[in-house]
Formats: C-alpha cells, sequence, structure tokens
C-alpha cells in the first residue's frame, strides 16, 4: 500500500524510494540496529522530497516523542509551515543558566567604589557584562534528552562541534540533508564525507517541471547550462547587473564576495534613501553571531522597531566598526513581528535597552578589534539586502537575485552555486560574474 500522510503535506503519495527510505528508517528505531548505531543520515538532492518523508517520519509510532530540530531559526519556520513542528537544534539541546545576581552586585560595588586604575575598571566592566550574559549548558532533562528520536533536518550545516552535544543526549538521531550543499564553515561537515545510511537521487516529476530544480541538476552535475536568457518561466540568466530597482524587487539577494556584498548594499541602501551609515528602522538587517538569550543565530534576518542614532567610531582603530549604546528594540526576527501581548494585542517588544550593539559598517572578513564591546554583551549586525551564500543556507525566498561569483574552485565553485539557486522557491535572477 502506498503510504500518504494528511495535513499541510496531504493528499502526497510516497514514492517507491521514499517508502524504502521510510521503512529503512523505521526497521533502524525498532531493532537493536540504532543501539549499535545511534545514528541514521538519510540524504537527497534538491527535489526529491525529504520535506515530504519527514511528514510521514513524524507519524512513525514510538513509545516516546520525536522532536523536530534545524540548524537556524527559518529553516525552522520552513518546517512548521509545511506542517512538521520545529524548533532550532540550539533550542532543544540547551538550557539557561541565570546570572549570579549577589556576584555581579558586588562587582558593581567595587566599580563604584573607583579606586582603581581606568584599565581595571575597565576589565571590572567587562567582567560584569560577562556575568550578566546568560549561560547555556546542555539540558540532560529537556524534551529532546527525553525524546525517542531526534530528527535534524538541514544537517549539512552542522559541524562535529555541535553534533558531539547531540550525540551526547544518549538519544538516536535521524540527520537529513543535502550533500551537494557547502559544508559549515571551519568545522567538519557531519554529512559529507560520511556514507549515507539511505540517499534519495531521483528527482520527482513535478520538481523536474520546476527550471530552479532542473538548473541546480545541471549544476550539481556539472553539466552545461544556459549562458543568458530565460530558463523556463521562472528563471531568467543574465549578463549585467540589473538596476538598483531591480535588485529591490527581489525578496533576497546573494552574492560570494564580502566586497560585492558592501556595494550591493551601500546601492540599495542610496536608492532607499538611507543616508546615514547606521540602520533605519525596519531596515533588513542580518546577524552575525549567536545571541541566543535574543532568540538570534548567526545567519538570523531581523529589524529593529527604533534605532538610537548615536553613533561613535571605535577609538584607536580604523574606520571598520561603529558602536552605539543601543538601538531600542526588535521589531521583527526572520519577518515575524515580535509576538504580541495576549490581554492587550500590543506588542511587546525585546528590550534592549542594555545591550550594546557593534555594527559592522564595512567588512566582516576580519576578527572584532581587541577594544570592541564584544565581550559586553554587543549583539553584531550588518546590512541584510544582499547577503553571502554562507550566511542564506538553510533560508529560502519566493524571488531570489543570484550575484554568480562561487567562492573556490571544483567542487567547491558547484556546491556554492548550486547552494545559492536552491535557495530561490518561486522565482530566479541569476547575474553572471563578468
Amino acid at each position: 500500500m502506498p503510504h500518504t500522510h494528511s495535513g499541510p503535506l496531504s493528499a502526497v503519495t510516497l514514492s517507491p524510494l521514499q517508502q524504502d527510505a521510510l521503512h529503512a528508517v523505521e526497521d533502524w528505531l525498532r531493532t537493536p540496529e540504532h543501539v549499535r548505531n545511534p545514528v541514521f543520515r538519510l540524504c537527497g538532492f534538491a527535489g526529491t522530497g525529504k520535506t515530504t518523508l519527514l511528514g510521514s517520519v513524524a507519524r512513525i509510532d514510538l513509545a516516546r516523542s520525536i522532536v523536530f530540530c534545524t540548524p537556524t531559526n527559518k529553516a525552522a519556520r520552513v518546517l512548521n509551515r509545511k506542517g512538521v513542528p520545529a524548533m532550532t537544534l540550539h533550542s532543544a539541546l540547551y538550557r539557561v543558566i541565570s546570572p549570579d545576581e549577589s556576584e555581579i552586585e558586588r562587582l558593581r560595588d567595587e566599580i563604584a567604589e573607583a579606586h582603581h586604575t581606568g584599565r581595571e575598571v575597565m576589565a571590572l566592566q567587562h567582567r560584569l557584562a560577562a556575568l550578566r550574559r546568560p549561560r547555556f549548558v546542555l539540558d540532560y532533562e529537556g524534551a529532546a534528552a527525553r525524546a525517542g528520536l531526534i530528527v535534524v533536518d538541514e544537517a549539512s550545516m552542522i559541524g562535529e562541534r555541535l553534533f558531539r552535544d547531540l550525540s551526547s543526549l544518549g538519544v538516536p538521531a535521524l540527520l537529513v540533508g543535502d550533500p551537494a550543499q557547502l559544508p559549515p564553515v571551519r568545522d567538519k561537515s557531519v554529512l559529507l564525507g560520511h556514507r549515507p545510511d539511505v540517499m534519495l537521487t531521483d528527482i520527482h516529476r513535478q520538481a523536474l517541471d520546476n527550471p530552479i530544480i532542473r538548473l541546480s541538476l545541471m549544476v550539481r552535475q556539472e553539466r552545461r547550462w544556459p549562458q543568458s536568457g530565460w530558463f523556463g518561466d521562472t528563471v531568467k540568466i543574465v549578463e549585467c547587473l540589473p538596476t538598483p530597482e531591480a535588485l529591490l524587487r527581489a525578496d533576497q539577494v546573494i552574492v560570494g564576495r564580502h566586497r560585492t556584498r558592501r556595494m550591493l548594499n551601500n546601492v540599495m541602501r542610496r536608492v532607499l534613501d538611507h543616508a546615514t551609515p547606521y540602520p533605519v528602522p525596519g531596515e533588513k538587517l542580518i546577524c552575525l553571531q549567536n545571541h541566543h538569550d535574543l532568540g538570534l543565530l548567526n545567519g538570523t534576518m531581523l529589524t529593529l522597531d527604533a534605532v538610537d542614532t548615536g553613533m561613535d567610531l571605535l577609538p584607536g582603530i580604523e574606520p571598520d566598526w561603529l558602536s552605539t549604546e543601543a538601538f531600542g528594540c526588535l521589531g521583527s526576527i526572520e519577518g515575524e513581528p515580535i509576538k504580541r501581548d495576549d490581554e492587550t494585542d500590543h506588542e511587546e517588544p525585546i528590550r534592549l535597552d542594555d545591550r550594546e550593539f557593534l555594527w559592522h559598517h564595512y567588512a566582516d572578513t576580519r576578527e572584532p578589534p581587541d577594544n570592541h564591546p564584544e565581550g559586553d554583551g554587543a549583539v553584531l549586525l550588518t546590512f541584510g539586502h544582499a547577503i553571502t551564500c554562507h550566511k542564506a543556507q538553510g533560508s529560502e525566498w519566493p524571488n531570489v537575485l543570484v550575484i554568480d561569483e562561487p567562492v573556490g574552485n571544483g567542487s567547491d565553485a558547484w556546491r556554492w552555486r548550486y547552494t545559492a539557486i536552491t535557495r530561490a522557491s518561486e522565482k530566479l535572477l541569476l547575474v553572471r560574474e563578468g
């Protein structure tokens, strides 16, 4: 009997390969095999039906629950929209430890006494800021630790460091991902270099009707692909940079090089009449580091609904970094408004009054300067109108514009192009390099 399911992924009949994959997962879970080998790698290229299969995995009857996780907020929302409840992997694995209020008070008193040199006071202030920041530890009593199975989608983004924490819970893990995508930055992939337990290779006929999927297949197979003009009715390939207005019509612009990102962000901000070097309320921004206590991950898109314009260059360094005492409060995360108060129906924004923002104005290819305030809990941000492909990974947008400038050679180049192309769910404008 074909395996079907209801819900947002309803009226979908699994293909024979998908059914075989589902049975392989079920057999692994219901035999001692999942004890000997607690990790099952389910891989598949774009268009092979991985997400559809997860809908069926969610209904496997286990004695304990199944927890679905993704590396990013955006990827979790994509699964939620498709009927598979998901959370970020960090929120599933860790719990917060509140700051030590007595130690905070002691340091405040010591700073107030002012019997120290300026350097000593600064060191105490950094210690105070570090104490104020929540710390996260593995949650051995949380939902993930009590689950019968942890499913990690977009697992190609997961590196070995995070995977070690996941494995330490002792819960069987189903890793689902696309082995053709880019590996994580400065870490080893838990998918690449490992033999998959199941590999979905057949692109569904419906997916092959999608020009974006067809183009990604040609890129992955390193076949010749069209150099200009329309490819189907949803992909256009051009040889020159579109107008700034065309750039702004895209839901997201994806590039390969930081200098291109900086240039295009400046161009689009000028068209939007943003004359200041700092962001304006409602402007698209992207987070450059994990700030789990705020619900922000590296690559999270956000807006601010209030901006303090008191910007200052950090002293003694090149004008690459701008700082301010506070930008006010978050307006949205990944396009979702900050949740409202149930009683008043008014937005209750996440206050950032005691957080400092370090504004990455030019480049994010170098490490922050030694005297930057990141140790004080600063949130690192930059403009998000144009972003790099690594930052885009794990997300998708209806209408995407890609500047075709792959980073690296050989497999790195086609992986970059494949990852960038498959960020588009409906329309793609591909601008050829040069």
